[in-house]
């Protein structure tokens, strides 16, 4: 972003494809916000995501033959996720 807006120029979003929903922070602190909320704080643009972690574990829920990656996903967002 910094980058952009020396070049002159204003970005007015940010787009990702997966929002991990996971805790932001720095130097081994975690936050209590997301990553992707602490990033539109702190340069005041919006964080578009094509798809979430939620979306990704109700679509191995929802299918039979990638009912072997749910454990490991919630074992992701239970250690790392924001609520």
């Amino acid at each position: 972003v910094e980058m952009i807006r020396n070049a002159g120029a204003e970005p007015c979003a940010v787009l990702i494809a997966l929002d991990r929903m996971e805790r932001g922070g720095k130097d081994g602190q975690m936050s209590e916000l997301s990553a992707v909320q602490e990033v539109s704080k702190n340069y005041g643009v919006p964080v578009i995501s094509i798809g979430n972690l939620s979306d990704l574990f109700t679509y191995l829920s929802a299918d039979p033959s990638l009912a072997q990656y749910k454990d490991a996903v919630a074992a992701y967002r239970s250690k790392y996720g924001v609520e």
